[in-house]
């Protein structure tokens, strides 16, 4: 089930429309203080910002959960009245908007489709044959050679010194 963080800054119509999107297959977490940014365990599937109540507000939460870089690849959906769209659109590149009756739709399109892995290396099984490596480093505690004009760091450099 495609994990939701939904954001609406009254607490009755959070948990009416989170009761609504679970009945929809979701597992929802809601977040109504404007008081306080959103916690969360795991980073969800998608963001949805509700725009009804204090849409200024809602912006500018989703730009800050946004611009870190573990949740930028994470949907982010503004729902609310069709005028609020145009200024929440600019806010992020590749949000998504929609009323409140599109919203279940939209989040089975966004929601269902996997994040993109930032590291294919870490995700990808190691190479016991031989021959290729994977990854930065070559193998651990495995000495490696400083690229010509580098600065050298820490105890080598020190060890240069002539006294």
């Amino acid at each position: 089930m495609p994990q939701v963080l939904y954001l609406h800054w009254n607490k009755s119509e959070a948990l009416a429309t989170a009761r609504s999107l679970r009945g929809h297959g979701f597992t929802v977490d809601y977040h109504s203080d404007a008081t306080q940014l959103p916690r969360f365990r795991v980073i969800p599937d998608a963001l949805v910002v509700s725009l009804e109540r204090l849409p200024e507000q809602g912006r500018k939460v989703a730009l800050w959960f946004h611009r870190a870089r573990a949740r930028a690849g994470v949907p982010v959906v503004f729902c609310g009245p069709t005028a609020t769209h145009g200024a929440a659109l600019r806010v992020i590149q590749g949000a998504h908007a929609c009323t409140p009756r599109g919203l279940s739709g939209l989040l089975e399109r966004v929601a269902g489709t996997p994040r993109k892995v930032k590291s294919d290396i870490a995700a990808a099984p190691a190479d016991t044959a031989g021959g290729a490596r994977s990854g930065r480093g070559a193998q651990p505690g495995a000495k490696q050679r400083a690229k010509p004009g580098a600065k050298q760091r820490g105890s080598a450099r020190r060890g240069k010194r002539s006294s």
